[in-house]
């Protein structure tokens, strides 16, 4: 992704909230994902909201910025 958009290009993700160990739908843990948009590479946006899924489940939603 990092390559994919310009310096400060915005990349918006949703980060589905399973806790479960399977999947589908697969859990994206936000420590993890902040090892694989770490912040020499990304901003985070400061206000990480948790959205209601349809399944029942929760996202959670970030905006990165490409430094």
């Amino acid at each position: 992704m990092y390559r994919w958009l310009k310096p400060a290009g915005m990349l918006f993700a949703l980060f589905m909230q399973s806790k479960r160990p399977d999947g589908p739908p697969f859990h994206c843990d936000l420590e993890r994902m902040r090892e694989l948009f770490p912040n020499d590479e990304w901003t985070w946006s400061d206000e990480l909201k948790e959205i209601a899924h349809p399944s029942g489940l929760t996202e959670i939603n970030a905006v990165l910025i490409r430094q």
